[in-house]
């Protein structure tokens, strides 16, 4: 009798993708005063890099058109394990970003909303 089971492997993608154009990405592109708006006025900037990564139905798509990923990265990778291996990678980065601009992005949404 044969036994018959999966095998995974992991394999890493083709190209290289720069850390701080995955950064820039999220600094720039990402809505963030959605999520403001949805996290209310208590939100900090720990909710918001949470809210990033626990919701990335959100800006999958953008993000995998915007970034050009490879074929087998979009067909191989789940979105909610693109999210955990982006959050292993820029998690603290974007907190020290919204942290250091988190009054500018609180002000611009309330003028926004005015």
């Amino acid at each position: 009798m044969f036994f018959v089971y999966e095998k995974t492997i992991n394999v890493a993608s083709k190209y290289n993708y720069p850390i701080d154009d995955l950064f820039n990405w999220f600094a720039t592109n990402w809505d963030i005063y959605t999520a403001l708006e949805d996290l209310g006025d208590t939100a900090t900037p720990q909710d918001i890099v949470n809210d990033i990564f626990f919701n990335p139905d959100c800006w999958y798509d953008s993000f995998v058109r915007d970034m050009d990923l490879e074929e087998d990265i979009v067909d191989n990778l789940p979105s909610d394990e693109l999210a955990e291996q982006l959050r292993d990678l820029l998690e603290d980065k974007l907190l020290d970003y919204y942290t250091k601009h988190w009054k500018d992005l609180i002000n611009e949404r309330s003028t926004n909303n005015s």
